[in-house]
């Protein structure tokens, strides 16, 4: 654990902290201010007092005036904690001699210095993110959700990687070695941040890009920092034409983002709840559960998902309105925790019933090793179905559940000799009764169904309360 104050050391704080009584890496940041003749050094687990939860809510809210307002972030890149430092000796240079003793060549070498964590990816890859053997060894720093925000609002950031230092800021990129991309990481970022025209839904798929597929699926000590933990990104990426903020959604697209699903059947971490209604988000947010998460129109839309502007990207039409939605929050910050809430739509809804099967693909998409889709009565048609977290997926065959299509979209495919088609569906929530019978559903999942399915088509229209 890093060096922390608390109520009970803050008084001695305030008058002094003895040199031998700091981590490496907070010495090493103290050496770096001082050659750099900076007086001021912010670092949260001294500046905040770690065991006061309103110090630390208040604190916490301010995350994007700190460091947007700094003259320098130092990035401890290569360190797993605070006690590994950030000046650490570099890889040895290799010396290569050949040639006889009268006329020796010599030749001083390095290995070539990976930069995969520094590479801006296409909008419906990620950002920020680098693979996962990459995070491991050459930057467990990026592997963090804290560090995902204190990066993409910093001004100008000094990255101590293994093999050299890295310079990034708002216009450009540079390192050590010379190899680093033309276009830095937070090009897209700050685009976005200035780019008033277009419609709200091209900032949307934006914002979804970059958190969905970036931001979830870092770690976090606690589950409960999810939203707090982005909060100065969200506070900075508002504007009037996103509406209110609901827990990682917004409001004046918030159909469309509800189309949000699982990654884990890939392999990867696994999605689990932050904690149900009462006390947790409300599962129509991401926000619900923590591990990788999608947004469906990252890489399935209407229009070539290959560019990350959405000038001619059109939202496909809806099938659902929303009558009222609210997000209680867990402080003053309506940036920060939700802890309950609700969603109120008009939609048709169909009752069916849980099947396990061991195809995927049209049958139902494959989590953990198993596939999921919905049955209907009287109907051979299967859904595609990917279920939500894996507490979703100890659900037993037979388990009743309902079927809210969202949107009729366009799916594309490469499933067909000679190229691609597009194949006209809909997709909507896979919804289960509360615990308390009293009315509302709990999202658990996505569906994916062919236009016309006999079930959807019969179903009909209601108000469907989501918690």
């Amino acid at each position: 654990m890093p060096l922390k104050t608390t109520k009970s050391t803050l008084a001695a704080r305030t008058k002094s902290i003895p040199w031998s009584t700091l981590p490496k890496t907070f010495q090493d940041a103290v050496f770096i201010a001082r050659r750099m003749d900076v007086r001021y050094l912010w670092i949260d687990s001294l500046c905040i007092v770690q065991d006061d939860e309103q110090d630390w809510m208040v604190e916490s809210a301010k995350m994007c005036d700190i460091y947007q307002g700094a003259f320098l972030t130092i990035s401890a890149l290569r360190a797993e904690s605070s006690s590994e430092g950030i000046l650490l000796p570099r890889p040895a240079v290799r010396i290569l001699r050949r040639g006889d003793m009268a006329s020796p060549r010599v030749a001083h070498a390095r290995e070539t210095i990976p930069h995969r964590w520094f590479t801006q990816r296409g909008a419906d890859d990620t950002f920020f993110s680098p693979t996962v053997a990459s995070r491991k060894n050459d930057c467990p720093l990026l592997s963090r959700a804290w560090c995902f925000q204190e990066r993409l609002l910093s001004t100008r950031i000094a990255h101590f990687a293994r093999a050299e230092v890295v310079w990034e800021c708002r216009s450009s990129a540079e390192c050590e070695c010379g190899a680093a991309p033309p276009m830095p990481l937070k090009e897209g970022w700050v685009g976005a941040l200035m780019y008033n025209g277009g419609a709200t839904f091209e900032k949307v798929r934006f914002w979804n890009n970059m958190v969905l597929s970036t931001y979830c699926d870092k770690s976090l000590t606690y589950d409960s920092d999810l939203l707090v933990a982005l909060a100065g990104v969200a506070r900075r990426f508002a504007s009037p034409e996103l509406g209110r903020y609901l827990g990682g959604l917004w409001e004046n697209c918030l159909a469309y983002s509800l189309l949000w699903e699982s990654e884990d059947y890939l392999g990867q971490r696994i999605v689990h709840r932050t904690g149900l209604f009462p006390g947790g988000a409300p599962t129509f947010t991401w926000a619900s559960k923590v591990g990788p998460i999608r947004w469906r129109y990252n890489s399935d839309s209407r229009t070539d998902s290959a560019t990350d502007r959405f000038d001619d990207c059109a939202p496909p039409p809806l099938l659902i309105s929303i009558l009222d939605v609210k997000c209680d929050l867990g402080s003053a910050d309506p940036y920060g925790k939700v802890v309950g809430g609700y969603l109120r739509v008009s939609g048709v809804l169909a009752q069916g019933h849980l099947v396990k099967t061991e195809r995927g693909g049209r049958l139902g998409r494959v989590s953990l090793g198993l596939a999921f889709a919905v049955m209907f009565p009287d109907d051979d048609e299967r859904l595609e179905l990917t279920l939500d977290s894996s507490e979703d997926m100890e659900l037993i065959d037979g388990t009743t559940v309902y079927c809210l299509p969202v949107v009729e979209s366009c799916r594309r495919g490469d499933r067909t000799v000679g190229g691609q088609y597009d194949e006209l569906v809909q997709v909507g929530l896979c919804l289960r009764r509360t615990e308390q019978d009293d009315g509302n559903f709990h999202r658990i999942g996505v569906f994916y169904s062919s236009v016309g399915q006999k079930s959807l088509a019969a179903a009909e229209r209601r108000e469907v309360g989501i918690v």
